[in-house]
């Protein structure tokens, strides 16, 4: 599953909870849930394990700037370049940052998500619980 998909899931956990059986939610609700945690877990990871490698390329490229600049005699000219793109690289952090902080805080809306319809499922069963009695 992709976070792309996650609309649909949902979706469907819903419909399940309104339309499936008792056994239907008691079988495939706790799959579908523990499918969500684990992409939204996964994308973070993945989110923060990009952002750890680019400033890490950005370091070597800066470094690499640097080096054939100061081959070529031009000390000067090696530091504006670097340090543009440096503030460059910087702006693209702030950029991957700002997704890695919106990816989270959809990581956090389905987990309320998930929280609220693990709740709802609950309550269902209880109330189809002492509805049998």
């Amino acid at each position: 599953m992709t976070m792309a998909q996650i609309p649909d899931s949902m979706r469907d956990i819903v419909h399940l909870l309104a339309n499936g059986s008792s056994d239907d939610v008691k079988i495939i609700l706790p799959t579908d849930l523990d499918r969500l945690r684990k992409v939204s877990s996964s994308g973070e990871e993945k989110a923060k394990e990009v952002t750890e490698k680019f400033s890490v390329v950005i370091a070597t490229l800066h470094e690499l700037v640097e080096a054939v600049q100061r081959a070529r005699g031009d000390a000067e000219q090696a530091q504006k370049i670097a340090h543009h793109r440096l503030e460059k690289a910087e702006k693209e952090r702030e950029f991957l940052d700002e997704q890695l902080a919106k990816a989270e805080d959809e990581r956090e809306k389905i987990d309320e998500k998930v929280k609220q319809e693990t709740e709802e499922f609950k309550a269902e069963l209880d109330k189809a619980g002492s509805d049998g009695e």
